[in-house]
């Protein structure tokens, strides 16, 4: 495709030089990346505006805040933190603008040499790095403020490199690859704008598809949408700071975009069932907004995400996609608004749990509004990173770590993370994850949200082979308390109270394994360690023919009301066929806070009836309310087995 350079004369003479030497490279030929620039920095003029820059994007988009914003959509996310200034500049002039003063001078000949090169690598491998491609699109958008300052060769070579990344990533064979949807899509439609009849209906055709296919292939597609960072820029912090990012946002941000192109440029609308899969993405993106209008997994703060939550940003964008539905849900999420307690379908609010296998990603919400809380899981490799949000205050943000011994030989990891059984309804969100472990071990992971009631119960369940011999098995777990967050315990019981910085009491974590009181023999320890970790050690032994089992749950109360209520938690005794059974094989607890009651259950060996507080169960996991006055209980959560108790009936 040619090129409409530049062919000012003194331009050129006045950058002295241009990446790749000083010949204008044919449009299929790519010289070495060796050749450096050798001019001076740079600066572009704002009176280089063609019209045509701002027009697209804000006939896109409704309410369009001033400046680079559209184009910085999720970045911050994605990267973890600040955008740096080569991106926000590079966006101000994809939108049309001027570089801000504030950012000082911008050497695009040294930027435009970088990026060149890291196309060269992106385009001999299958899947190019994610924040090449999307580098290369704000780079797209700014063609034409870049080519009325530098000379006819570097934009020749820039048009050159984008157009070979944007078919290597038009080329990839599955349909949800964002390399494909963004580089193959949105990159290439920004091209076919800018070079406006200079294109061909092959191109037009093979880019739109790129976007529609995408859409097509919802559960793969935002499966890889909603996990996942910018490698390049998320690893530049390393050790306890370590930034973190979340590219779902910027994914969204290039669909809206692109949905617009298609239709402008490549003149085809995408369909209902297309525009549902990005409603969606919205959904997902809505869910995973965190108090401040910050995203889940991401170590970006408010102010680094301002171009999202800005009046007209992403955010606001995202509402348009369905107001109805979406509208109340992205104000509740960025706490615009109360959901006053109400159920998500008594409001027209998407549902409240979001779970995909593909992306090992799930969110857990009490109800929409954000100061209620939620909990975000990302359990798509060896480990579990989990946060846990109380209100306005992060209680939990980390990894889950685990360490198993069996017979006192430490234990290794055999398998990743997957989902086996999920639940969801008006009472609680469940999932349960399992691991394979070496040592004839298993361990099964419980994540329970009981909505109403705001309580949390984080347990991991270590299963020994039924073949193997009798062993004793020692377990420790550590989960990572969010920055801010202290601690305090009482004098004679076992529980941890978590502070704000404020110093205002915002949770209660328990081990309903551990003694209340801190005198007497126990199973279990929980305490706080020196790196802010809450730590949880639980054994079993090897006396049973059984074999040994452990189960090791943390209970979590986020009610603020009952934190000055008289409180208690207790094992309860297991019976079958008028035999105790053995905490290796089955436990049951109580807790109590004031007039509130749960009872919590867990099968460990044995796939029997068994007996608890006058309740027949063949279950592997039980969770109800109690209720002391009548001693009913009110079923909330059964996994697996069946109930004797409503088979007698």
């Amino acid at each position: 495709m040619p090129s409409s350079a530049s062919t000012d004369p003194n331009k050129a003479a006045a950058l002295n030089g241009h990446p790749r030497g000083g010949k204008t490279p044919s449009s299929g030929s790519k010289k070495s990346s060796t050749a450096k620039a050798t001019s001076k920095p740079s600066k572009l003029a704002s009176d280089a505006l063609p019209s045509s820059s701002t027009d697209l994007l804000a006939s896109i988009f409704e309410n369009l805040p001033s400046g680079g914003g559209p184009l910085r959509w999720g970045l911050a996310a994605a990267v973890g933190g600040p955008i740096d200034p080569r991106r926000i500049a590079l966006s101000e002039l994809g939108c049309g603008k001027s570089i801000p003063k504030k950012l000082g001078s911008f050497d695009i000949i040294a930027e435009l040499d970088l990026l060149l090169t890291q196309i060269d690598q992106a385009v001999a491998t299958p899947n190019p790095e994610l924040a090449c491609v999307v580098d290369a699109v704000i780079w797209a958008y700014a063609l034409p403020m870049i080519e009325k300052t530098i000379d006819a060769a570097a934009i020749n070579s820039l048009n050159a490199s984008l157009e070979q990344l944007a078919r290597h990533c038009g080329a990839i064979a599955d349909v949800s690859s964002l390399q494909r949807l963004i580089g193959g899509g949105e990159l290439a439609l920004v091209l076919a704008w800018q070079r406006k009849k200079q294109v061909t209906k092959e191109w037009l055709t093979e880019a739109v598809d790129c976007v529609k296919q995408w859409c097509e292939s919802p559960e793969p597609s935002i499966g890889f949408a909603v996990r996942g960072e910018f490698p390049s820029d998320a690893n530049e912090v390393t050790g306890p700071n370590q930034r973190r990012g979340s590219h779902a946002r910027a994914v969204l941000a290039s669909l809206l975009r692109s949905r617009a192109l298609c239709a402008r440029v490549g003149k085809q609308k995408l369909k209902k069932l297309q525009l549902d899969t990005i409603a969606d993405l919205a959904t997902w993106i809505a869910a995973a907004t965190r108090v401040g209008g910050t995203a889940a997994f991401s170590t970006a703060v408010s102010r680094d995400v301002r171009d999202d939550i800005a009046p007209g940003g992403l955010l606001d964008q995202l509402k348009m996609l369905d107001p109805d539905t979406l509208g109340p849900a992205i104000d509740a999420a960025a706490g615009r608004t109360h959901s006053g307690g109400r159920l998500a379908w008594e409001i027209s609010l998407p549902e409240a749990y979001c779970h995909s296998e593909l992306g090992g990603t799930a969110i857990f919400l009490p109800e929409w509004d954000v100061r209620r809380g939620r909990m975000h899981l990302d359990y798509g490799g060896d480990e579990v990173r989990i946060e846990v949000d109380a209100g306005k205050m992060s209680a939990i943000d980390g990894v889950w770590e685990l360490l198993i011994q069996v017979d006192g030989q430490e234990q290794a990891k055999a398998a990743p993370w997957s989902s086996v059984c999920e639940y969801t309804d008006d009472d609680v969100h469940y999932l349960e994850l399992e691991q394979r472990w070496t040592g004839g071990i298993k361990v099964q992971r419980h994540l329970l949200l009981i909505r109403e009631d705001r309580c949390v119960m984080l347990a991991d369940a270590v299963i020994r082979d039924p073949e193997q011999p009798p062993a004793s098995i020692n377990y420790t777990s550590r989960l990572k308390l969010a920055d801010g967050v202290s601690t305090s315990t009482e004098d004679e019981t076992t529980e941890v109270w978590l502070t704000d910085e404020k110093g205002e009491t915002r949770g209660l974590a328990l081990s309903l394994q551990s003694n209340e009181w801190r005198v007497g023999p126990t199973r279990a320890k929980l305490d706080v360690t020196p790196d802010a970790n809450l730590r949880l050690v639980v054994r079993s032994d090897k006396r049973n023919a059984h074999g040994g089992g452990v189960f090791a749950p943390m209970w979590f109360d986020f009610q603020q009301r009952r934190f000055k209520r008289p409180r208690t938690w207790r094992q309860l005794t297991v019976a079958e066929e008028l035999r105790i059974v053995d905490p290796d094989e089955s436990v049951a607890f109580r807790i109590q806070q004031g007039s509130e009651q749960w009872i919590v259950y867990r099968m460990l060996h044995g796939d029997r009836t068994r007996t608890f507080v006058g309740k027949h169960l063949l279950a592997d996991l039980y969770c109800a309310r109690f209720n002391a006055s009548d001693g009913t209980l009110e079923d909330m959560l059964t996994v697996g087995g069946t109930d004797d108790d409503d088979l007698s009936e």
